[in-house]
């Protein structure tokens, strides 16, 4: 390795070729390949028992930002009225952007989630975020009579057995990148009880079509492949091994914060199961001078979420509903650091040494 590139910031392990292979064949017997096929509906099934939903309540998508825009899109929400947290991933805001709705940038709380008792009325449909593999809280929306979306990209594996307690009116996304613990390299999940809902969003991936060819509703082509099927089912079936691996991983990175006087991200910091590994504190100059020491010894940082997407120039001009500083205050005192399940133990050494020297 070169010094510049001695520890990057993420580095994604999807299952290897053996694996795959079982999985590959039935591919090149069937000779499908895409239109919802037989490792589709297989990994629907398994996702969908995961969660403790029937299969007709979950839907693979080509991503979930689609998965997003199409639970947006067909949640017959009556005022087309959307909030949504700033201090999330740009995807989710493009994805409210696209369905070509109105929408407005909401504050978070302490707990980095969008704080609901700051919004004045429920006249509006929520979009909210789960930050950073944090457990879903079902219970923060039974107080809303309208829509809700969660996007809860990377707490799949938090959430067994969900969908026992899943109101109609909340639909979860999961994603399914390649920088999630359980991946298809690229792909979505959108689940709901609203069976309705769900055959919504599955028309929708289909460019409108539900029995037919016809176009009954809007649409586009959202649809999972075989392939991403493949590694999906491989990734979900290694899930219980690798959880091991993140969980002693994630025990060290706590461990390392609190010998460094640091704070973790909520979801961290309650030893909830997740990727990312961000540290912050009260003092901005400490976080500045940490990324100084990192960047001198060739370890990647990152702000995942910038300063929020209300500092984008694409969303500039969203509504604001306040002045979120919760928001700007986090987003200027942390940051991100390397976080991998393959993190090797020299590289925890480097890492630890940067830490010595900032």
């Amino acid at each position: 390795m070169t010094p510049k590139s001695r520890v990057p910031i993420f580095r994604p392990k999807l299952p290897m070729t053996q694996e795959l292979l079982p999985y590959l064949q039935r591919i090149d017997n069937s000779q499908s390949y895409t239109n919802h096929g037989e490792l589709v509906c297989e990994f629907e099934e398994l996702i969908a028992r995961f969660l403790g939903l029937p299969p007709s309540c979950v839907v693979l998508v080509a991503n979930a930002t689609l998965a997003i825009e199409g639970a947006i899109q067909t949640s017959q929400n009556q005022s087309n009225s959307w909030i949504v947290p700033s201090w999330t991933f740009a995807a989710t805001a493009h994805a409210l952007r696209n369905s070509g709705c109105e929408f407005a940038f909401g504050d978070i709380a302490q707990d980095w989630r969008l704080d609901l008792g700051a919004l004045k009325n429920d006249d509006y449909a929520l979009l909210d975020v789960v930050p950073f593999g944090d457990c879903i809280d079902l219970n923060r929306y039974m107080h809303l009579s309208s829509k809700v979306v969660v996007d809860a990209a990377v707490s799949l594996p938090l959430a067994k057995h969900i969908g026992t307690k899943l109101s109609p009116d909340v639909a979860l996304v999961f994603s399914l990148h390649a920088t999630k613990p359980i991946s298809s390299g690229e792909g979505g999940i959108f689940c709901s009880s609203d069976v309705d809902w769900v055959a919504r969003v599955r028309s929708w991936t289909r460019f409108g079509f539900s029995s037919t060819r016809i176009a009954s509703s809007s649409g586009t082509n959202a649809k999972m492949s075989e392939y991403s099927a493949a590694v999906g089912i491989a990734s979900f079936r290694a899930w219980p091994e690798n959880e091991k691996k993140w969980i002693e991983l994630s025990l060290w990175a706590k461990q390392l914060s609190e010998r460094m006087g640091l704070k973790v991200q909520p979801s961290l910091h309650d030893n909830n199961l997740s990727p990312y590994w961000i540290i912050w504190s009260e003092s901005r100059s400490r976080i500045e001078l940490i990324c100084a020491a990192m960047a001198q010894e060739g370890i990647e940082t990152r702000r995942w979420w910038e300063s929020g997407c209300h500092r984008m120039p694409l969303f500039s001009k969203v509504p604001l509903l306040g002045d979120l500083s919760n928001t700007d205050y986090f987003a200027n005192r942390s940051i991100a650091l390397p976080y991998f399940i393959d993190l090797t133990k020299e590289e925890k050494l480097f890492i630890e040494s940067a830490f010595v020297k900032s």
